[in-house]
C-alpha cells in the first residue's frame, strides 16, 4: 500500500530499464550508420560488402523490435513516452520495409531507389528517437 506522500505509477512503466533502452537506441543508430558505410563500400569498393550489409540489416530488424518493446516497457502509456513508443514502432516497421526493398532492389531499380530514401528516413527518425530517449530523466530536473 502506498503512503500518502508516495507517487504511485499506474502507467505500467519500468524506469529501471531506461539504461537498456538508451543502449539499444544507440546500438540501432550505429547499425544504421554502419549500413550506409557498407552500402557505399558495396557500390564503390567491393560488391562483397553487400553480404555484410544484408546480415547487418537482418540484425537491425531484431534490434528495432527490441527498441520498440523496451520503449513500451520503460515508458508505459505516458506523455513523451507515448511519442517515443510510437516512433520506435514506426522505425521497426520502416526497418522491415527496408529489408523488403533491399531484396526487391536486386531485380529492379525503383525499389533500390526507395531503399536509399527509406534508409535516410530511418536515420532521421532514429536521431529524433534517440534525442527524445536521452531527454528522459532530465525533464524533471
Amino acid at each position: 500500500m502506498a503512503q500518502r506522500d508516495e507517487v504511485v505509477d499506474r502507467t505500467g512503466a519500468r524506469p529501471g530499464l531506461l539504461p537498456a533502452l538508451k543502449g539499444v537506441a544507440v546500438l540501432f543508430g550505429l547499425l544504421v550508420l554502419l549500413q550506409a558505410f557498407l552500402a557505399g563500400q558495396g557500390l564503390y569498393v567491393s560488391a562483397d560488402s553487400f553480404d555484410a550489409h544484408r546480415v547487418i540489416g537482418e540484425i537491425a530488424v531484431i534490434v528495432a523490435l527490441v527498441l520498440a518493446v523496451l520503449a513500451y516497457l520503460v515508458l508505459g502509456n505516458q506523455g513523451l513516452g507515448s511519442a517515443i513508443f510510437i516512433l520506435s514502432v514506426v522505425i521497426f516497421i520502416l526497418t522491415l520495409l527496408q529489408i523488403a526493398l533491399g531484396f526487391s532492389g536486386r531485380d529492379s531499380t525503383t525499389p533500390a531507389a526507395w531503399h536509399v530514401f527509406n534508409g535516410v528516413l530511418i536515420f532521421g527518425l532514429t536521431a529524433a528517437d534517440n534525442m527524445m530517449i536521452f531527454r528522459l530523466g532530465r525533464l524533471d530536473r
